[in-house]
């Protein structure tokens, strides 16, 4: 199962509002089912409002989103606890919120380093706002996102990108330990 697939099983059947935090190219909207008005945050040409996350504000009225999905972001903002809270402040009550997060301290990564390799995100003085200025293990994902939000579900993911014949296997050891398997943390609060 890959990440936005499991972002759609978290929205359910909900509809209303969604702001895709970071949305980047804005893939997540073509997929979403109909009832949801989306709205992609970001700094690309695809966003359809413009914003430079790290200077740490959301510029739309509290309480404004039933839902917002923030995926692959904050690892890589300056500020990002101040764009946690102000998640949370255009959140509308009861609404949801969707983070995803990767594991830097899983087993890939960690062999990869172990060998001289570095990864594609993480190539140092390249200052393109791509790179990962935040290298979070499995605890630092939840602690940070507990400060502002109480987690309903989580779930760990490992994703290879060439689809090998053991990712299930793979999968399965991350659901048991995750720390040293899952590449993704994905988490649904309440808002």
């Amino acid at each position: 199962m890959d990440k936005d697939k499991i972002i759609l099983e978290m929205i359910g059947g909900r509809s209303g509002k969604l702001l895709d935090v970071g949305g980047g190219n804005g893939i997540l909207g073509t997929k979403l089912p109909k009832g949801i008005e989306y709205i992609n945050l970001d700094w690309s040409k695809y966003a359809t409002i413009k914003c430079d996350l790290n200077k740490g504000k959301i510029p739309f009225k509290s309480r404004s989103f039933d839902i917002v999905i923030c995926s692959e972001v904050l690892e890589h903002l300056f500020n990002s606890r101040a764009i946690l809270k102000e998640i949370k402040r255009v959140v509308k009550k009861g609404g949801i919120v969707i983070f995803t997060m990767p594991n830097e301290y899983n087993l890939y990564l960690r062999l990869r380093y172990l060998f001289g390799e570095n990864t594609a995100h993480n190539k140092p003085f390249q200052g393109n706002g791509e790179q990962h200025v935040n290298l979070p293990r499995v605890k630092d994902i939840l602690d940070f996102i507990r400060e502002e939000f109480e987690p309903v579900e989580v779930r760990y993911l490992f994703i290879s990108h060439k689809k090998y014949f053991f990712d299930p296997l793979i999968n399965a050891l991350a659901q048991v330990m995750p720390t040293l398997f899952c590449r993704n943390v994905i988490i649904r609060a309440k808002g």
